[in-house]
């Protein structure tokens, strides 16, 4: 006759028998649903892709032009380089101690300028007109950053935007979020430029989905010795999210910082110095997916974070809406919460929820300037060199020379170029009722595909309680096992 210990432990492999023959019926019902999913999918990819290869194409061409005006800097046409005022000094008013300006040779850029000083001359981008007889200009800062586009003329990439939600990820998905982020160089921290915490962005602390041994990536070489690295440490710090987050008024928002298995090789800032942004991917380890792995809790919400980013070749066919973008806003990945839109920021009493600036991005043509700075005389000025001048300097045409060397096959090139980018975009602009039409159906076979993601969705959550059951149970049976009071209990 068995005894009470025992009865309990038949009673808990039951409970355990019965989460695993759930676990498989669930499992053997999402691969079922999957599979009516294949129409939805093959329609969608070809859809996705006729747009995605319009756009890229343009894209393509709008970088063409990029490098045929930046060839012609490079060929001595045109300078890139610039007098900037970092200094000026007060004199006594004698005709022995005039007023005097400190200038620097720099190099013009689409990103933000470091400041030279808190205060005066130094806190913004200060330069002589390079016509040398238009005195100084300046821009302020903003949002914490400095911005002077002198030099460039900007173009607006096409790009088809994607909005998916927890439940849309294959149960196979190794996404665990994106975003903004920054390093230095030769460290082993990265900033994720996502707030923490805070309904604006998430119902829950993000930090709750990054765990260590997971694997970040970047969308751009260059910044690590390998394509991807582990996740050794998670943690917070504050930043300045203004600059990078439209919606973010204050000047002190908490983010996450990660500490990567080893040192990075190249350096990433917010913006960079051509005015882009560099988005980081944090994925898990797809070697150590399993089964178990497509469980969810029961409290996870389906629908938010709503992840907003750019598609590319490899995210043909994913989301669950997709539309044309145009506007020139930063190509990054974010995350919020749409349901929270026009109410006031939990985490910024001064502002309300808006959506996210995500777009195709832009592209900054180094057009350049027609004028060289001189550091003496005739002799061309190199970057990093400094002069102290009077104010007749300013604007007496001494601190520049016009720069007389032609370029014909530069010329030519990018007029060849441009005219390449205009008709693939006159062609867009004439077709775009029908490109639009493709999304929208696009999107409507998302939305039809979308149901069954949400059944899959409700199967992978009582996996999760299977899970959780199974190990509740397990633990309580290796207790039971090895308890000191069986005698107790079983009455002996």
């Amino acid at each position: 006759m068995p005894t009470r210990a025992e009865n309990i432990l038949s009673f808990v492999d039951t409970r355990i028998a019965a989460s695993q023959s759930c676990r498989n019926h669930c499992t053997e019902s999402i691969s079922a649903l999957n599979a009516t999913k294949e129409d939805h999918n093959f329609a969608i990819d070809a859809l996705d892709t006729l747009c995605f290869n319009q756009t890229n194409d343009i894209n393509n061409a709008i970088n063409d032009v990029g490098t045929a005006y930046q060839s012609r800097v490079d060929a001595g046409c045109r300078s890139d380089l610039l007098w900037r005022v970092i200094l000026h000094t007060e004199g006594d008013g004698t005709p022995s101690g005039p007023d005097t300006w400190t200038l620097e040779c720099v190099r013009v850029q689409a990103g933000d300028y470091e400041q030279k000083a808190a205060i005066g001359i130094g806190s913004a981008f200060g330069f002589v007109e390079p016509n040398g007889t238009g005195g100084i200009s300046s821009s302020h800062m903003s949002k914490g950053k400095l911005k002077n586009m002198i030099g460039f003329a900007t173009d607006f990439y096409h790009g088809v935007k994607v909005a998916s939600e927890p439940y849309s990820l294959s149960v196979s998905d190794t996404f665990v979020l994106g975003g903004i982020g920054t390093c230095g160089l030769g460290t082993n921290r990265l900033y994720l430029m996502n707030p923490t915490k805070g309904s604006s962005n998430k119902i829950v602390d993000p930090n709750v989905g990054i765990k260590t041994g997971m694997i970040i990536q970047s969308e751009k070489p260059g910044f690590f010795p390998q394509s991807s690295l582990d996740i050794v440490g998670i943690g917070t710090t504050m930043a300045d999210l203004r600059s990078i987050d439209a919606g973010i008024s204050t000047y002190s928002t908490e983010i996450t910082v990660l500490t990567l298995e080893d040192n990075t090789i190249g350096m990433a800032s917010a913006p960079m110095l051509d005015g882009t942004y560099v988005n980081f991917i944090i994925s898990k380890d797809p070697d150590s997916l399993s089964v178990k792995d497509w469980g969810v809790a029961f409290q996870d919400p389906p629908l938010v974070p709503q992840t907003l980013k750019m598609m590319t070749s490899s995210s043909i066919g994913t989301g669950t809406s997709v539309s044309y973008d145009n506007s020139g806003e930063p190509n990054v990945i974010r995350e919020w919460n749409p349901f929270m839109e026009g109410l006031i920021d939990p985490n910024d009493w001064e502002s309300v929820v808006s959506r996210p600036e995500v777009g195709a991005g832009r592209s900054h043509y180094l057009v350049g300037l027609g004028s060289q700075p001189l550091f003496a005389a005739a002799t061309p000025a190199t970057v990093g060199q400094t002069i102290v001048v009077l104010a007749a300097a300013l604007t007496n045409g001494t601190l520049y020379a016009d720069i007389t060397t032609t370029c014909s096959t530069q010329q030519t090139n990018l007029v060849n170029a441009i005219s390449t980018r205009d008709t693939l975009e006159s062609a867009l602009a004439a077709d775009l009722s029908t490109f639009e039409s493709r999304l929208n159906l696009s999107t409507f076979i998302r939305e039809d595909r979308n149901a069954v993601n949400m059944h899959v969705w409700a199967y992978r959550q009582q996996i999760g309680n299977c899970d959780t059951d199974e190990s509740s149970d397990k633990e309580f049976k290796g207790v039971m096992e090895s308890t000191e009071f069986l005698d107790i209990i079983n009455g002996t």
